[in-house]
C-alpha cells in the first residue's frame, strides 16, 4: 500500500483507530474498548462515592475525642 500524503495516512489511523475501538474483544469479555471504558468512567465516580462514604463512617467512630 502505497500513502499518498500526510492527509491520507491520517484518514487510515483513523479508520484502523474506529475499528479497533468498536470491535469486541476477548480480553474485555466481549465489550468494544469504548464500552468498557464508557462503563469505567460510571464506575470511578461510584467507588470514589463508596469511599467516601466509608471514609466519613470509620472518622465518625474513631476521630481523635477531646480529652481535657
Amino acid at each position: 500500500m502505497i500513502i499518498a500524503n500526510g492527509e491520507a495516512l491520517k484518514k487510515i489511523v483513523a479508520a484502523i483507530i474506529e475499528d479497533y475501538n468498536n470491535r469486541p474483544h476477548g480480553s474485555l469479555n466481549g465489550l468494544t474498548p469504548n464500552e468498557e471504558y464508557v462503563l469505567e468512567a460510571v464506575a470511578i465516580p461510584k467507588k470514589f462515592t463508596e469511599h467516601q462514604k466509608q471514609r466519613q463512617e470509620y472518622n465518625k467512630n474513631f476521630c481523635c475525642k477531646n480529652t481535657t
